[in-house]
């Protein structure tokens, strides 16, 4: 999420309708409490407390708290070069925009310090977007534990040949003097079976 704009804010309790719009970001909600509907591509959604939904830079989207059980969630934009593949792996897609997750405490807790973070200075920045990382690395464990859990197949992000080959090196290099083993270097660098690929 290099060059991220990020926007942020918690909404409580209101019972409001937002959209149809397109937004100009991406755009994370994550329902805490309460309930309410949102509608994409024809598609709507019945979302309650720990249901997170993700509406897609100028894609058409709306939605509305339930009129007896409004929601309160938190919701946070943002856009970036590598935007679309962090919302793939952390288990959104334009077909499947809703997910349930389990990190509720933690998301709340970094979109809360992004909302305090909000005057524009640079130091804020860098917090923000250190605050959106930890967010996203969250919700990335998360979808695995799920996929795990459930068995399906894991959406990754892999890093071209040459990252692991120049990590390995740089591993072997610092422990010269130390008996390496193949599969310590390979745990180090975050590879498995296509170690053998790579090298």
């Amino acid at each position: 999420l290099a060059n991220a704009k990020i926007m942020f804010d918690k909404a409580d309790r209101k019972p409001i309708s937002m959209g149809p719009n397109k937004r100009i970001s991406h755009v994370l909600h994550i329902v805490e409490s309460g309930s309410g509907v949102f509608e994409m591509d024809g598609h709507q959604y019945h979302l309650t407390g720990g249901e997170a939904f993700l509406i897609p830079a100028s894609v058409e989207a709306w939605y509305e708290a339930d009129m007896d059980n409004p929601w309160t969630y938190r919701w946070v934009g943002f856009e970036g070069m590598t935007a679309e593949e962090v919302i793939h792996v952390s288990g959104f897609s334009r077909e499947n925009p809703v997910r349930r997750i389990h990190c509720m405490e933690n998301a709340a807790k970094y979109i809360d310090a992004m909302v305090r973070t909000n005057k524009l200075v640079f130091e804020n920045e860098l917090k923000r977007n250190g605050l959106l990382m930890l967010l996203f690395s969250d919700l990335i464990t998360d979808n695995r534990d799920a996929c795990l859990r459930e068995g399906k197949l894991l959406p990754s992000h892999r890093y071209p040949n040459s990252v692991y080959v120049e990590h390995a090196v740089d591993y072997i290099a610092a422990n010269f003097d130390k008996r390496l083993k193949i599969n310590e270097l390979a745990d180090r660098i975050g590879v498995n079976r296509i170690f053998n690929e790579i090298f």
